[in-house]
């Protein structure tokens, strides 16, 4: 039988700091660029398979357009 360690990891202050400018940076590609919708138009009743980050920003986006969301 394997054995596995598995070590603890430290969220230290840096890590909270670089997740927060993430989150903040992929918002604003979809809510404020319009990044994705520059290519590809996401019409009402869209079936939407989103591959990114699965933050779910395309999906929240889109709801009044009652889109099929996998993601």
């Amino acid at each position: 039988m394997n054995n596995f360690i598995i070590e603890e990891i430290s969220f230290n202050s840096n890590y909270r700091k670089l997740m927060k400018k993430f989150f903040e940076s992929a918002a604003k590609e979809i809510f404020d660029i319009n990044q994705y919708e520059l290519h590809v138009n996401i019409e009402p009743n869209d079936l939407v398979v989103d591959l990114g980050c699965s933050l779910g920003y395309i999906y929240f986006k889109n709801l009044d357009k009652n889109i099929n969301y996998i993601g």
